[in-house]
């Protein structure tokens, strides 16, 4: 394989050239050494394949003896001056090659050549869905607030135009035009919330035209992510607020329905390469992580598991079952998948094992690479996980052109962890990115990455080489003009920042961890220690609807800046508040009001308090589930009219808390009272659909599970007198809620 000079490498190791140095401003001229010394130069960077022959050769002047080479894989050969060798690698992975060069005065010289070794790139390219495409010259980005997508041209990266989409874009993907790559393609737009769901451009040069859509208003149905396939099709997965079952819907630029393929709840990580596609649960059970392996020609479908983290807990590591997986990326080669998310300790508690939460034990990112292929190992097998310490999240990851780096994203952190995409060593970090990243990809010569600081509205452009200089950061919104009141936006980017130590000490967790973008984290935790008990995560989607209600299921906080406790407390941050405020009147929950104290803690309670449903319109509503849930003899809607709740205060710090059947010897205290706990918050069913496991200590998996088998004596409205058809109503109108 030729030196190719102009590929772009990390330099693993700092190139040597002894004999070549000047020293004391002395000058050495290769070409006039003295008579019997030697020097030796090697040009450039080499690439090649797995067992393909790779030559080597080093310019010596005269007076060489002897040289020695070594590859760097534990071989070496002898060769005299001048002379061309060959070697083959038997594995990828990044080596550096060395010679040595003996002089006639014995004098010894050496220098270094970094090597490259890559499988063969599969055929067509590998996709992720994200909300940061590139194609044509060009770099699309969701918009999600604005209703838009920018294009950035990357000749000058500047920002050109907007696209006008469905509301709430939040995933794209881009196939270039084979015959116009640099100027023509395809884009597809997948938006969160309200139909149509999913739409697709035409790119030619600065032109766009829609040519397609799907439609998916009053469907109930929503899109959690897009990919394009090397054939022009889409592939999406959806979320519904009626189908038990998620589905992978497969259609053309049009927008019509070409199959679906039914797979499992929660859909949301997607990545193609050739015919292979891989979905991701978002939310995992309690057992462990789960992803299939689609192929796209025969639709034939596997589900694989990713194992819990054994740990053990320590300042380094942490048990833990992966959570939050988004993050998937196929390798280039099309041998293996990385799927990244949060590690969530749920093994941990002075119920579950008799250990107290603390903060480097709670939340940690988690990020797994598992074969697609035989050689590998059997299919769906986990290949090596990284062990990095003080981050969180992975919200994208995007392997080098040639597939030899793997580029991991943390949200909270704010990094890019630069990983060796064989062996998964760290070799590299970028920092401070923008708050909130929530996409990344390189462009097509791997030579920058890109990144979408979601919550400051901008794409960093990065150089992919050391030492990462920030090339530009582009300011995307349409004439630089904000849509979110000032205190909402900065609530937002406060609620994600876990690099800010007021929020976290270490920078593990921020409130995104429990609640990413308001949902809930689909966990049950063991708060024993905090002088709770154990608790089901509460989504913060409708906290709009339910300002000035009691917080949480023992109704512990009265207002979003009591969050300083948790802050201060399990997070470990330095807390937004003052010392002094702090151990002032304003300490703990329910004490004094916080409002007003900090700038930064009311912008985070204008964030959580502008939090609306997910808005996914359903027109088939239960005409009969609706009448059983208003029948005043079961009495679903004396707690819930109209869906909602009728959670309030009984008198300041003491909220109306019910016994509806559900409290066992776990449920745990309020506040550190040593009385049992009373009852429970009465929560909202906006939602249902979204929000399993259910109760407060989610002990009900499903909807059925909550109408009977948690309430035997009619204790949570009467259900025993409903026979299985009009269970299956009512449970069809909760979901509809």
């Amino acid at each position: 394989m030729t030196s190719t000079s102009s590929l772009r490498l990390l330099p693993l190791v700092l190139w040597l050239a002894v004999a070549c140095t000047a020293k004391d401003g002395d000058v050495t001229d290769t070409d006039t050494a003295p008579t019997g010394s030697a020097s030796v130069t090697l040009d450039g960077a080499i690439v090649g394949l797995v067992d393909e022959v790779v030559s080597f050769e080093a310019t010596t002047v005269s007076g060489a003896v002897s040289v020695r080479w070594d590859f760097g894989d534990g071989s070496g050969a002898d060769a005299g001056p001048d002379t061309r060798v060959t070697h083959a690698y038997n594995k990828p992975g990044h080596y550096v090659a060395g010679v040595q060069v003996t002089g006639a005065d014995d004098a010894v010289v050496t220098d270094t050549v970094n090597v490259t070794i890559t499988w063969p790139l599969a055929e067509g390219a590998s996709r992720s869905s994200s909300s940061v495409a590139v194609g044509a010259g060009k770099v699309f980005v969701a918009l999600e607030d604005f209703d838009k997508v920018a294009v950035v041209a990357q000749d000058g990266w500047s920002l050109s135009s907007h696209i006008d989409t469905c509301p709430h874009p939040r995933w794209l993907s881009f196939l270039p035009d084979p015959t116009a790559p640099d100027t023509r393609g395809l884009l597809a737009v997948a938006c969160r919330e309200v139909g149509p769901g999913v739409q697709f451009f035409a790119i030619d040069g600065d032109a766009v035209s829609q040519v397609g859509e799907l439609d998916l208003t009053g469907s109930g149905r929503a899109p959690t992510g897009v990919v394009l396939a090397d054939d022009g099709t889409a592939w999406v997965p959806m979320i519904s607020r009626t189908d038990v079952v998620g589905t992978l819907m497969h259609m053309d630029p049009v927008g019509d329905v070409l199959n679906v393929v039914s797979l499992g709840t929660d859909l949301r990580g997607l990545a193609i390469q050739g015919t292979t596609l891989v979905v991701s649960r978002f939310r995992s059970p309690d057992g462990g992580g789960q992803f299939w392996i689609v192929d796209t020609t025969t639709h034939a479908k596997t589900i694989h598991t990713i194992g819990l983290s054994p740990g053990p807990d320590s300042d380094t590591d942490a048990r833990g079952v992966p959570n939050y997986l988004a993050a998937v990326a196929i390798r280039p080669d099309g041998r293996t998948v990385t799927v990244a998310g949060l590690k969530d300790n749920i093994q941990r508690g002075l119920v579950r094992d008799g250990l107290p939460m603390d903060d480097e034990t709670t939340v940690r990112s988690d990020l797994r690479q598992l074969s697609l292929v035989l050689d590998e190992g059997p299919v769906g097998k986990e290949l090596g996980r990284p062990r990095l310490d003080n981050l969180d999240l992975f919200s994208g990851v995007v392997y080098s052109p040639l597939g030899d780096w793997l580029y991991a994203m943390t949200y909270g952190t704010r990094t890019i962890q630069v990983l060796d995409a064989y062996d998964l060593r760290q070799s590299g970090m970028v920092l401070d990115l923008g708050i909130a990243p929530a996409g990344i990809a390189t462009t097509l010569d791997g030579g920058a990455l890109l990144v979408d600081a979601s919550a400051e509205r901008t794409l960093m452009v990065i150089d992919a080489a050391p030492p990462f200089a920030n090339l530009a950061t582009i300011d995307l919104r349409p004439g630089g003009v904000e849509v979110l009141d000032a205190a909402v936006l900065r609530g937002k980017q406060v609620f994600a920042n876990s690099a800010d130590q007021r929020m976290s000490r270490f920078g593990y967790a921020s409130c995104a961890s429990c609640h990413l973008e308001g949902d809930d984290d689909g966990r049950t935790w063991d708060f024993t220690d905090r002088g709770e008990g154990v608790r089901n995560t509460i989504s913060l989607r409708g906290m709009a609807d339910r300002i000035g209600t009691p917080i949480h299921w023992s109704g512990n906080f009265d207002e979003v800046q009591d969050f300083e406790a948790d802050i201060r407390g399990p997070q470990a941050g330095l807390g937004f508040l003052t010392d002094a405020q702090w151990a002032g009147d304003a300490h703990g929950t329910l004490a004094a009001p916080k409002a007003g104290l900090s700038v930064d803690l009311d912008a985070l309670a204008a964030y959580v308090n502008s939090l609306g449903d997910l808005d996914l319109p359903y027109d088939g509503l239960e005409a009969q589930g609706r009448a059983i849930f208003n029948n005043p003899v079961v009495g679903c809607a004396t707690c819930h009219p109209d869906g909602g709740s009728i959670s309030s205060w009984l008198s300041p710090g003491l909220p109306d808390l019910r016994d509806v059947g559900t409290l066992t010897p776990l449920s745990g205290h309020r506040l550190n009272d040593p009385a049992p706990l009373p009852g429970v918050d009465i929560p909202s069913l906006h939602g249902l659909w979204s929000t399993a496991p259910y109760l407060h200590d989610g002990s009900a998996p499903t909807l059925r599970a909550v109408l009977v088998t948690r309430n035997p004596d009619d204790t949570h409205g009467v259900t025993s007198g409903l026979d299985a058809a009009q269970l299956d109503a009512l449970e069809a109108y909760l979901l509809t809620l």
